[in-house]
């Protein structure tokens, strides 16, 4: 018996952030009972991260790299003549079911979408809460993610508190909506010694001695993010004479990312910050880390914090959006409203002061992940999907 086919769509698939590593997971949980394929607009290698997906690489090779616009015109000519002859060849493929990878991939499922038959079912995956279309970061509106919500035969979230908020929202069929909570590349992380920061790399690295507090931030650099918040933060531990390090994990999103860390770097509290940029090493932050802080403004189901959890680090969060379903607070974690910078300090300084009860944080923070959200359960609910929306 021939396999289903599944054609899953996403952006970038290889980059160290969240979106982009979730896409992984998807391709891990899909069983190897269904023949995967993969369509991205960057070129990627055949290869174990893969886990056993074909990959169909739409990415227009540059004809002519000189700036003239005689040559300009040529390279985009050739460009469309690329995606016509790819997309027509995308035509041979017959596929039981295609899967977006959240509204970023919209561009490429509106090209890809032309060359598969409409009896096709489709099914996307939505990471964004509704409050990040009105974050001011975003270049699309609540109302073209309404209408891309509405194209597609079912529906999976990563929140169920999300879930509700789009279903009222887009007016959506309740019977097709599905729950796809995100997991974590879990193989290091739970292994992680909390006792052995002493001897952590990154301390090496940075001169960071064991007895100094690392308050870790992972995330782009922007408005949305919330990293202002920590400028409040350090400004209270210095008065407080405390020495402290925040590491903001991650590349600068916007303008207003850049103007933070040039902000934070023409400061007095230059020496209490750093910005190592991404790094497809996070496992070693966490390690170091005293805590992490997440500031963010609008989060769906952020696997910064499932990786947290995991790895059994105190957490500090913003109580945005599905973060409640991951922690309740003072049980596996402390939470706060988004600005609320007197509640962050607060909770920052009870992990700090309160070293044992912190550690009691992390270690239920692991268990419920592994109760809740590990790659076992992953798969087990993607295999359930698959088979709803397949049979269907």
């Amino acid at each position: 018996m021939a396999k289903k086919k599944i054609l899953f769509i996403t952006g970038q698939i290889m980059e160290p952030h969240g979106s982009a590593l979730s896409a992984i997971d998807v391709l891990r949980s899909i069983p190897q009972a269904y023949q995967k394929y993969i369509l991205t607009e960057y070129p990627i290698a055949k290869g174990n991260h893969l886990h056993g997906s074909v990959p169909l690489s739409f990415y227009p090779p540059a004809l002519i790299f000189w700036p003239h616009p005689v040559a300009k015109r040529i390279s985009g000519a050739f460009a469309r003549l690329y995606s016509s002859i790819f997309f027509f060849w995308l035509r041979n493929f017959k596929f039981d079911l295609v899967i977006v990878n959240g509204y970023g991939t919209s561009s490429l499922w509106l090209k890809a979408s032309k060359s598969i038959p409409a009896s096709t079912a489709s099914a996307v995956i939505s990471r964004e809460s509704p409050r990040h279309f009105d974050s001011g970061d975003c270049n699309h509106s609540l109302a073209d993610q309404i209408q891309f919500l509405r194209s597609f035969d079912a529906h999976i979230f990563v929140s169920r508190i999300l879930r509700d908020e789009w279903i009222a929202l887009a007016a959506l069929d309740v019977r097709r909506t599905h729950y796809l909570p995100n997991c974590c590349d879990e193989d290091k992380l739970l292994f992680i010694d909390r006792n052995c920061n002493s001897d952590s790399l990154i301390r090496s690295n940075y001169g960071i001695h064991a007895d100094i507090p690392l308050i870790l931030n992972v995330g782009t650099i922007e408005l949305r993010k919330g990293q202002q918040d920590l400028e409040c933060l350090a400004h209270h531990l210095r008065k407080r004479d405390l020495d402290f390090r925040i590491a903001c994990v991650g590349y600068e999103a916007t303008e207003q990312g850049s103007l933070f860390r040039q902000r934070i770097q023409s400061s007095l509290l230059y020496d209490f910050f750093i910005f190592p940029g991404a790094t497809d090493q996070i496992y070693f932050w966490y390690q170091a880390s005293t805590m992490l802080a997440f500031t963010s403004r609008a989060e769906a189901m952020p696997r910064t914090i499932l990786e947290a959890m995991a790895s059994d680090l105190p957490i500090v969060s913003t109580n945005v959006d599905g973060i409640p379903e991951l922690i309740d607070h003072l049980k596996d974690g402390y939470l706060y409203c988004p600005g609320d910078t007197d509640e962050l300090i607060l909770g920052v300084e009870w992990i700090i002061d309160n070293p044992g009860k912190a550690r009691n944080l992390g270690a239920n923070a692991r268990r419920k992940y592994l109760e809740l959200f590990s790659q076992r359960l992953h798969a087990l609910r993607m295999r359930k999907i698959l088979n709803d929306v397949i049979i269907e």
